[in-house]
């Protein structure tokens, strides 16, 4: 993990046209998210603090309120890697300007950041979302997780992608090493995104409504 190499993995897996489509066409939920946790933090006295930009304090906050760490789909230790991996950053000099992007998210690192966690967690195929008749991955998981609490425990051991290289190189979406149900990246960023809007629908405008959920997260949700 010490010696990955970042842009061996945004070579990979960020700049290729399949996974910028999908980020463009949810590009509105995506900066409504991260400018929202941008602001999470109020520690008025840290000096290296921005409100424009996101903290670790606040990628875990994140993390946390998409209950992805209470649903097994992530740990924490993964969580605050994927932090530190995703930052784009070269360092000209000690000055506290440098230290503040140092220590903090851009919204293209954030972009960045999902990614990579797609690459980490649990997602049904696109077959299996058809089978049951959901929506899209984030209904399959979110109704799996409340109806059937064992069943979900188990597709989460059979769904768990198995590549170990944090660079990905490992990483097989033709599934043909028989390693897990890999699935190409543009269709895991999707997934990741579906959960994401779903989790924050089904928990605010939608929660006594589901027809109020527009697949589209607004600043006020």
């Amino acid at each position: 993990s010490a010696l990955q190499s970042s842009n061996a993995f945004r070579t990979r897996f960020c700049y290729i046209e399949s996974v910028s489509v999908v980020l463009e066409q949810n590009m509105a939920s995506l900066k409504a998210l991260y400018e929202n946790y941008a602001e999470v933090s109020q520690q008025m006295n840290d000096t290296l603090r921005d409100d424009d930009l996101m903290s670790i304090g606040e990628w875990m906050a994140f993390i946390n309120h998409m209950g992805l760490i209470e649903s097994r789909q992530l740990s924490t230790q993964q969580a605050k890697s994927i932090f530190l991996w995703s930052r784009i950053r070269s360092v000209g000099s000690n000055s506290d300007k440098e230290e503040i992007k140092l220590r903090h998210l851009t919204f293209e690192d954030f972009l960045e950041a999902l990614v990579r966690m797609s690459t980490m967690l649990a997602f049904p195929t696109m077959i299996e979302i058809e089978d049951v008749g959901a929506a899209n991955a984030g209904e399959f998981l979110l109704a799996m997780q409340q109806d059937n609490p064992k069943a979900y425990i188990d597709f989460l051991d059979t769904h768990r992608p198995k590549h170990n290289d944090p660079d990905g190189s490992d990483f097989d979406p033709e599934g043909t090493g028989l390693r897990a149900l890999f699935q190409p990246i543009h269709l895991l960023i999707k997934h990741l995104v579906s959960l994401l809007i779903h989790t924050v629908e089904h928990n605010t405008s939608a929660l006594r409504d589901e027809t109020q959920a527009d697949g589209a997260i607004q600043a006020d949700e």
